[in-house]
């Protein structure tokens, strides 16, 4: 039985490692770091000697542990630090040889200053605005002013048959007294509602209605449906026909504007609806074709059933209106929302007046303000004299 020398070892017993196993291994490892190295950094030249310096210490170290007699030495492992762990050690040994990253010059390019260079700082950068922008658009989409909804119930026509309101008959040459050149102007009352979208009571502080009126071309300019105004000679004889040729270039409009109204000052609580009135400033004069020939005045002949063919006699017509308004808040900006929409309205003239009137031209001779006068018990106002002395309506 032999007997334990030290620095060998038993004939039964096994190496844990080879020489060549050892060999292989150290080289296994050198090219696991340089492939590490090459992979994700980019290291300075200053830097690449200190690594080689380092394996070629490594080489030289003796070896501690399982050494065989007659084989190499067996170097000690290299341990591979993380990416982490590598910067902030060359920070804190020298910060002016840091190995920079190949991902790190496209950082520096592509983003400011401002903008985190690592990644996961970048992640968190991210989110955190995109959670601040989210926030923003619910804020602003609850408390950003929105229009109110307004629509128009209706316009009292009801008063100018009454008399109850007052109407005045101008020209727009005080001099001349041409009705084709007749500037009619009323005061009439108008319906409206409103409603609040907001979550917040809304104050407008000024709202501007503009109504046109669309002529009905499929009836106004149809022989079988209509009958054209200067067939009844006694309206051509009391009315004439236009002196001035048209303009060149002259397009008769079938959306004329028949008057405004506005108010001011208004609260619209939160989601409700609010009904309310306006004064509407009624005012026409016929274009440059004259009174018997003007669009307008045959949509409204022919809603009132003075030159309808069909019967019954007489239809509705149509106002469109454009509504604009004023909102404090939004006045920095510059912006006035607004909104369009139509109704519909009926002749507030019976038939029994509108014959009546026709009659006193046709059969007695009088003037259209005089028909309206004696039929109506009331007389319109001529206001050529205020017009002349420059008061406005």
């Amino acid at each position: 039985m032999s007997k334990d020398i030290p620095g060998r070892m038993d004939d039964k017993a096994k190496p844990l490692m080879s020489p060549q196993q050892a060999q292989f291994l150290s080289h296994q490892q050198e090219q696991q770091t340089e492939a590490y190295m090459a992979e994700y950094y980019q290291p300075t030249e200053a830097e690449m000697q200190r690594y080689y310096q380092q394996q070629q210490q490594y080489q030289q170290t003796k070896p501690i542990l399982n050494h065989i007699p007659g084989s190499r030495p067996i170097p000690p492992a290299i341990e591979i630090p993380s990416r982490d762990q590598y910067i902030a050690t060359k920070e804190s040994e020298n910060p002016e040889e840091i190995l920079t990253p190949k991902s790190r010059p496209w950082v520096q390019r592509y983003l400011c200053c401002c903008c985190p260079k690592k990644r996961k700082h970048r992640i968190l950068c991210c989110a955190a605005t995109v959670s601040i922008l989210i926030a923003i658009g619910v804020l602003l989409y609850f408390y950003v002013p929105r229009f109110p909804d307004i629509k128009v119930y209706n316009i009292n026509l009801e008063n100018i048959a009454s008399m109850n309101t007052p109407y005045y008959f101008s020209y727009k040459d005080p001099n001349n007294e041409d009705l084709n050149q007749l500037i009619l102007r009323m005061n009439l009352t108008m319906y409206l509602g409103t409603y609040n979208p907001n979550l917040y009571d809304l104050k407008v502080d000024e709202i501007n209605l503009v109504a046109n009126l669309v002529v009905n071309q499929t009836f106004v300019y149809n022989a079988l449906k209509t009958s054209p105004l200067v067939t009844f000679s006694s309206l051509v004889q009391a009315i004439g026909i236009p002196k001035s040729p048209l303009p060149v270039g002259y397009v008769p409009s079938n959306n004329s504007q028949i008057g405004t109204a506005k108010t001011g000052n208004i609260l619209f609580p939160s989601k409700t609806w609010i009904n309310y009135t306006m004064m509407f400033e009624f005012e026409y004069s016929p274009g440059p074709e004259g009174l018997l020939k003007d669009p307008t005045i045959l949509e409204l002949a022919d809603a009132c059933g003075i030159t309808s063919r069909y019967k019954p006699a007489g239809r509705n017509m149509r106002i469109h209106y454009d509504a604009l308004s004023t909102i404090g808040v939004l006045k920095p900006l510059n912006y006035a929302p607004g909104v369009s929409n139509e109704l519909q309205i009926v002749c507030p003239f019976s038939q029994d007046q509108i014959q009546a009137v026709i009659r006193e031209v046709q059969d007695n001779g009088k003037s259209p303000q005089e028909a309206i006068a004696i039929v109506f018990k009331g007389s319109p106002k001529n206001v050529n004299k205020r017009v002349k002395l420059g008061f406005t309506f």
